[in-house]
């Protein structure tokens, strides 16, 4: 930090130097400054996290603001404070007062970007402050972020600010194109899921406000509602037509979701932890939930994928689609019944849309989504694999039943539910558990699991790591939990006599003493089973909402079974209506 004169040049007598304390970049100086006027000009030098690209900086970057510190003890420096930092000092040397200057230079810089609103100083403004000021704040840097690597784009910004310096407009011709690149090709919502993810595992939960009515994305020199509602997807996250040609082609598109499915769960599993007070976590989970947004969005991006293939299996002779287009069908499915789970009602989507189309999509009535995910998953169980095999392509017979099973529990066809998972029971029988479900690949005990290879660069959410995490492989759908499922189902249609013999079939494999008689309410037996032996890997709070005791068991109010809708989505999407109560 550099002492200023009242003209704004540095006194050359006092220069203070110190370095950030954490990962979200905050800084302060310890040492008591005494300054010859209230200006100064502060420097910083470091590496930075790209919200575009989603990653740490390969080098670092400077950036400089101006402040008056008579006025305040918290400074900002950020991509606004360096744009405006050289204009405020010519304004001033004009004769205008530094407030003055500051207000002129950050309206001029503004309509550079063709944004009216009036917003505060930028260096008043953090990314984090979950504002329409940090929204202005993002749309820029991402907008000048766009395509660039980092020398790049410290060449550009410096070059910005030097032309933007003279006469409060950007004249170069070559400057403003880069602009409207930006501008036209960003894409805004992968950059706002960037730094709530960069925030969330960092354990900062932030807000941000939707960017995209900040950035003229159709470069008509006007923000409407139009640009509110247009977003360029850039071609790396869409798959296009002329992808699917050979059978790697469909291999590689096929793995592609797995990893937004095992974040999607991540997110998830740390929620109805929370919920079901299975870890000491304190999480208010409202409509402004950070985790909660998360797994809505990482929902739709696992299923965007998936719809491409199904979409395309159809298109191809030279080989048998067929099993990539019900692997697809089965996974969809998957994430499909756990959002009405939490949600209810949700989108419904099943086929690559326009995204100005998919993102005002409605919600869907779940018995309408419940008949669709049925009629998938019956239609794809002849090119299904015959047992479990954790290699994150191909999934298992077992598990399609398993997703059949439940959505007949949670439509209160119990009868039909048995059916199913009888046909999984049949050929197994419940075995010891031990923790070789976390690590060997090859167990009998996992359906569909998690898989965490050791060869890959990933890093888990956070939470779900410190409280959930036990191994290489996580379970989400597991044989304990089809036989207590089953035992759900026969509880649910008085089949009493089986009932009893199942509940000591588990029992015993768990080293507890069998049952001399079923107990009176028979639905505690499985919860407290079901919490012995799964607890909080996956399923536990579906399951006493299907009980019916997940009010009493937890502590919660009945509205509280289902999820709020992200307050996120609700801004985006004028369809959509929030979950009552919230």
């Amino acid at each position: 930090m550099y002492e200023l004169d009242n003209e704004l040049k540095q006194t050359g007598k006092n220069i203070f130097t110190t370095g950030t304390i954490n990962e979200n970049g905050d800084f302060i100086f310890e040492r008591k400054m005494e300054l010859v006027s209230q200006f100064v000009e502060l420097e910083i030098s470091g590496f930075f996290y790209n919200e575009v690209t989603g990653k740490i900086s390969s080098s670092p970057i400077t950036l400089n603001a101006l402040a008056d510190v008579s006025v305040k003890d918290k400074v900002n420096v950020n991509i606004i404070t360096h744009l405006v930092y050289k204009r405020i000092k010519n304004l001033v040397s004009d004769g205008l007062s530094f407030s003055d200057a500051q207000k002129q230079a950050h309206k001029e810089l503004l309509n550079v970007f063709h944004i009216t609103k009036e917003v505060k100083n930028s260096d008043d403004i953090s990314l984090t402050d979950g504002t329409e000021d940090a929204a202005v704040l993002l749309a820029i840097s991402a907008v000048l972020l766009y395509d660039k690597s980092e020398g790049k784009f410290s060449e550009y910004i410096a070059n910005l600010s030097n032309d933007f310096a003279t006469d409060g407009v950007i004249s170069d011709s070559t400057l403003v194109e880069q602009i409207h690149t930006g501008q036209k090709n960003v894409y805004s919502i992968q950059v706002m899921e960037n730094l709530k993810s960069y925030f969330l595992e960092r354990e900062k939960i932030i807000e941000i406000e939707n960017i995209r009515k900040f950035i003229d994305s159709n470069v008509d020199g006007e923000l409407d509602d139009t640009d509110a509602k247009f977003e360029n997807i850039p071609n790396n996250v869409i798959i296009e037509d002329n992808f699917f040609v050979n059978e790697d082609d469909y291999k590689q598109a096929l793995t592609a979701p797995y990893p937004k499915i095992r974040s999607y769960f991540e997110n998830i599993l740390v929620l109805d932890a929370v919920r079901c007070k299975l870890i000491d976590h304190n999480e208010n989970i409202d409509s402004r939930n950070s985790i909660l947004d998360n797994a809505w969005s990482l929902a739709y991006q696992a299923i965007h994928p998936l719809n491409s293939i199904i979409e395309h299996s159809a298109d191809v002779s030279q080989f048998d689609t067929k099993p990539y287009l019900s692997t697809s069908k089965v996974l969809r499915a998957l994430i499909y019944l756990d959002m009405v789970q939490h949600w209810g009602d949700v989108p419904f989507i099943t086929k690559q849309l326009p995204i100005e189309e998919a993102m005002y999509i409605s919600r869907t009535n779940k018995d309408e989504i419940f008949n669709a995910l049925l009629t998938d998953l019956n239609e794809s169980f002849p090119y299904l694999k015959e047992e479990p095999q954790h290699d994150q392509i191909f999934v298992s017979k077992d598990l399609a039943n398993a997703l059949i099973g439940a959505i007949y529990l949670e439509r209160k066809d119990y009868n039909a539910a048995a059916t199913y998972f009888e046909k999984i029971t049949d050929k197994n029988k419940p075995s010891p558990l031990s923790n070789a479900v976390y690590t060997d690949i090859n167990n009998t005990e996992a359906i569909f699991a998690l898989l965490y290879s050791e060869n890959e660069n990933y890093q888990p959410f956070q939470i779900f790591s410190q409280y959930l995490k036990k191994g290489n492989l996580h379970p989400i759908y597991r044989n304990t939990g089809i036989y207590l499922n089953y035992a759900e189902s026969l509880a649910a249609a008085n089949r009493s006599s089986e009932l009893l013999a199942l509940l000591n079939q588990i029992r015993v494999a768990g080293n507890m003493d069998p049952l001399q008689e079923l107990p009176s309410k028979p639905e505690y037996e499985i919860a407290d089973l079901w919490k012995k032996f799964i607890g909080k890997d996956y399923g536990y709070f579906a399951l006493l909402k299907r009980l019916g005791i997940a009010v009493e068991v937890l502590g919660i109010e009945s509205y509280q079974q289902l999820y709020p809708i992200p307050n996120n989505e609700l801004a985006l999407n004028p369809n959509l209506s929030q979950n009552p109560r919230y």
